[in-house]
């Protein structure tokens, strides 16, 4: 086989690898963005490493999402690539082979830091990122079997004279890239506001009274009955007497579990006096979770383990709620648990921290935290967030915000009536539509 018959399919490979590269750093682009919500690819032992790296400062370069540079370095090479196979001639294909492996030797270089901090220094790593790498991968050795055969055939490949006409002369590849990248963020920008912020702070609109049959249908098909104990819980916000029983297995440094918890901040607000939420534990750490298996040298070890003990130890201090909301609000100011950024949280809501160093240190703790654990391992529950709203289980994960406030909805409307859509259109008449 001649180098020329091997040359156009290799080029196709890389453009087709290249596109899939740029695709995947779209979509993280879009989770760094806040905007896609979906776990899909990126979930381990229960927690979205995708979410969690774009939450901390390691995924940002001068204020700006690392993803975006991403994109518009695929899209780069997909562009490359495709002045390969359908523009550039033959002639001129030095300049282009040239640039194309001086771009993917530098973007190598580049992934091989992110790759260093990914896998080393964050507890959960980043799937897309890794699938990123695998491609990045498959672009060199593509790339470098390109510039070998081209390299063959013309001299001038991989000069540097002929590198700096490259660059000078490569303004299609800058422009393709420049449009794919904006089409990205303006895309994104457009899902932001149509989303118009957090999905728990929307508010949704009254479900009509003739759909109530049907959602509880749905919901009672799409959950599983289990028998789940509230016996010796404290961990409690809402109504003592709320006949909607709400429990929430979560773990502090899992982004959705913030998600969820905001949910049910709204939930309250929504339905007051009609619901009660247990805060269950399920920290994704092997320091406290017989469950979990977690390497203790890296970074970051047991932040989980110290929010669940010291949120157990809240309610004897009557700080709960607020210290709970407090802990996951961290997440957002990127902020570990530490001991004392959890002593400054109690001092904050008029805590004991002398008495709260004790409680979080007392086996008793430890044996409540093992039996939020036991409970949700009974359940066969391996993920967070995971909820039980009156004795059924919600598939794991963060629920759609309005299919869960619907069910929330059809549970008070079922039980009040027209008592209830009065009192709601009284206190929410913008939603009540």
């Amino acid at each position: 086989m001649t180098n020329s018959s091997i040359r156009r399919p290799i080029i196709w490979s890389g453009l087709i690898i290249a596109c899939v590269a740029f695709l995947l750093s779209a979509y993280l682009a879009c989770k760094h963005a806040g905007i896609c919500q979906s776990s899909v690819g990126c979930l381990i032992d229960g927690t979205d490493g995708c979410a969690e790296l774009g939450r901390s400062e390691m995924s940002r370069f001068l204020g700006i999402p690392i993803a975006f540079f991403g994109v518009f370095y695929y899209a780069f090479v997909l562009a490359c690539f495709a002045r390969l196979l359908f523009k550039a001639p033959r002639d001129q294909s030095a300049r282009t082979v040239t640039l194309l492996m001086t771009a993917v030797v530098f973007g190598v270089v580049i992934d091989g830091f992110l790759a260093y901090r990914n896998f080393m220094v964050l507890i959960v790593p980043c799937l897309l990122c890794f699938y990123t790498y695998v491609c990045q991968a498959l672009i060199l050795v593509l790339s470098g079997a390109l510039f070998s055969i081209e390299s063959k055939a013309n001299r001038e490949v991989g000069t540097l004279d002929t590198l700096g006409r490259s660059l000078l002369s490569a303004w299609p590849q800058y422009l393709g890239s420049v449009l794919a990248t904006l089409a990205v963020i303006i895309s994104l920008v457009a899902a932001a506001s149509s989303a118009g912020g957090n999905t728990a702070d929307r508010g949704v609109p009254l479900l009509n009274p003739e759909q109530v049959p049907a959602v509880l249908a749905d919901f009672e098909r799409e959950t599983k009955p289990v028998g789940v104990s509230e016996a010796g819980l404290d961990s409690i916000e809402g109504s003592p007497d709320g006949y909607i029983v709400i429990h929430k297995w979560a773990d502090f440094r899992c982004p959705h579990c913030l998600h969820m918890s905001q949910l049910l901040q709204y939930a309250l607000q929504r339905w007051p006096g009609r619901i009660r939420v247990y805060y269950r534990h399920f920290p994704l750490d092997g320091s406290c979770n017989p469950a979990m298996r977690r390497d203790p040298t890296r970074e970051w070890p047991g932040y989980s383990c110290t929010g669940a003990r010291a949120a157990l130890c809240a309610p004897a201090q009557n700080i709960f709620p607020a210290l709970y909301h407090a802990l996951f609000d961290l997440q957002e100011r990127q902020i570990m648990i530490e001991p004392a950024v959890v002593q400054s949280i109690v001092q904050e809501f008029g805590g004991d921290w002398t008495e709260m160093q004790r409680c979080m240190q007392d086996p008793a703790t430890d044996q409540k935290l093992l039996r939020d654990i036991n409970q949700a391992l009974a359940f066969e529950i391996n993920s967070t967030p995971t909820v039980i709203v009156n004795g059924r289980m919600l598939p794991a994960g963060t629920p759609s915000t309005r299919a869960f406030i619907q069910v929330l909805d059809a549970l008070v409307i079922q039980k009040e009536g027209a008592a209830a859509i009065e009192d709601f259109r009284r206190r929410h008449p913008d939603e009540a539509r």
